[in-house]
């Protein structure tokens, strides 16, 4: 004789108690769950998320895009952007070729803005580093701004001018995603404010 147990069907009235709870179980492993923690290497359209050790149990993160070269597919600039600043408020950080002319520095506008220069932080073998921390109004315009041009001038007998194009395109999008869910690592009072990434 075979067993009920085992033969019953869904829709049995020994089945229909469990039916709301089988329905709400089957939509939790369908639906991935809202909000989920951000992680390394996830993507706001061609920003990617990173993050840098400071020390134990200590990261700084932001989003970064590799901008290359279209013909030798080589690293040009590397942009990055986070809520690095000393009191956690914006700041741009872009790496550029080592043989930049410091004097010109690197300069940046959105679209047809208001151009602005960034402060040379330091020069390393692999390429020099300039930074700002981003007020509210050019915060404003990267989020609503479709491209950043960088420029600076490569320092050689001919001093070439160079433009970058920058897409701005998901950089609102993981901007808010980072304030809601990660937290920046702030220097101790007193230090000196190191937007490096």
């Amino acid at each position: 004789m075979k067993s009920d147990a085992i033969h019953s069907r869904p829709h049995s009235p020994r089945w229909r108690p469990l039916l709301p709870l089988i329905m709400v179980c089957s939509l939790m492993i369908l639906k991935p769950a809202q909000g989920a923690q951000l992680t390394v290497g996830d993507k706001f359209g061609v920003w990617s998320f990173s993050c840098t050790a400071l020390g134990v149990d200590k990261t700084r993160c932001g989003l970064v895009q590799v901008v290359k070269s279209p013909s030798t597919e080589k690293n040009i600039i590397k942009v990055v952007f986070g809520y690095l600043g000393k009191n956690g408020e914006p700041a741009l950080i872009i790496h550029t070729p080592m043989n930049i002319f410091l004097d010109t520095g690197v300069l940046i506008k959105v679209d047809q803005g208001k151009q602005l220069k960034m402060n040379m932080q330091r020069c390393r073998p692999e390429g020099c580093i300039a930074a700002m921390h981003v007020k509210p109004e050019f915060f404003k315009e990267l989020s609503s701004g479709a491209t950043l041009k960088v420029g600076f001038i490569l320092w050689n007998e001919k001093k070439i001018p160079v433009i970058v194009p920058v897409t701005l395109s998901g950089l609102a999008d993981g901007m808010a995603r980072i304030k809601k869910e990660t937290a920046p690592a702030l220097p101790k009072e007193g230090e000196e404010t190191d937007l490096m990434l």
